[in-house]
């Protein structure tokens, strides 16, 4: 290729990259749990149903693992819905609305009754004026009408029950599930090592919670060298198309060296890798070797990790 060439493809393997999902063998594991978990909600007696939670060390994938799940199941559950201006749609009491299998909100700091309905509200589009209590009843009739069958919401971690609002934000987190129970609904919480917060103390919380741990990949074990080799392996096979002088298994030989540099953070692996690739296409040698991994930036976790 001509410089000019190169630098067209790298932009369009960058593109590519961007948005690429490294299914690794943890999601893997998870994904049918999560499918299981919200069918069985789906058709079971109406009222508070199975709330999954999923946690461990911030920047392990927790959220990445989360929408590329999302993704795939609100695709699947608009199949075959008739189109308007390109969005799926639902008759809704005599009229149409979107329809939205899936709502997600990041939980903010602080945040209050008021702030999380107003997300509920903003992310399905409806009108935001009323009292607390107007859009809390607001919210439940949107996530009704627009058919939310899944209401994940992040950093849950960030909700503080010492204090009052914490407290009430939570009560209303109970209410929700309840109210999406009803139409055979769920709910995903997400958050930084969950299980050493007050969240998992409420006795209603704890009765109806499926906790799922995913954690950075250990090496002082076989098993723990065993599953980070093979998450490896799993990204190299997906990055083989476009590295035209690699073989299969030349970059699993370096799993080691990886873990080093990453410190077994899966979602730092990929972007190592990722940049890697762009990197071995910049050199024009198509191929990430140990001393091309060695030059990239590392996260300040994984260089603490190692020193």
């Amino acid at each position: 290729m001509s410089d000019t060439e190169l630098r067209e493809h790298i932009h369009k393997v960058s593109q590519w990259l961007g948005t690429h999902y490294f299914v690794t063998p943890s999601a893997r594991a998870l994904s049918p749990r999560l499918d299981m978990t919200i069918a069985f909600n789906e058709t079971s007696l109406p009222g508070a149903k199975t709330i999954t939670a999923i946690s461990g060390a911030n920047g392990v994938g927790k959220s990445t693992f989360a929408h590329s799940w999302a993704h795939a199941y609100h695709r699947r559950k608009v199949a075959g819905l008739k189109l308007r201006n390109g969005f799926p749609q639902l008759d809704v009491r005599g009229g149409m609305a979107d329809a939205v299998p899936v709502v997600w909100l990041n939980l903010q700091a602080q945040a209050k009754i008021a702030e999380l309905d107003v997300q509920i509200l903003n992310y399905l589009g409806r009108g935001l004026s009323g009292t607390i209590r107007d859009m809390t009843l607001r919210a439940v009739r949107a996530l009704e009408d627009h058919r939310v069958s899944v209401l994940v919401i992040d950093d849950v971690h960030l909700l503080k029950l010492s204090k009052s609002s914490g407290r009430d934000v939570l009560d209303h987190l109970k209410h929700l599930n309840t109210e999406l129970g009803e139409v055979g609904g769920s709910m995903v919480l997400i958050g930084a090592n969950l299980e050493s917060t007050d969240l998992v103390y409420d006795p209603q919380i704890t009765a109806r919670l499926q906790l799922h741990n995913l954690q950075p990949l250990g090496a002082t074990t076989a098993q723990g060298r065993s599953r980070w080799k093979d998450t490896v392996a799993d990204m190299e096979a997906d990055l083989l198309p476009l590295l035209p002088h690699a073989k299969a298994g030349q970059l699993t030989q370096n799993a080691g060296a990886l873990h080093d540099l990453t410190g077994g953070y899966v979602g730092e692996l990929a972007t190592m890798l990722k940049q890697a690739t762009v990197a071995a296409l910049l050199s024009r040698t198509g191929l990430i070797d140990l001393d091309l991994l060695r030059q990239l930036p590392v996260s300040y976790r994984a260089e603490r990790a190692t020193t």
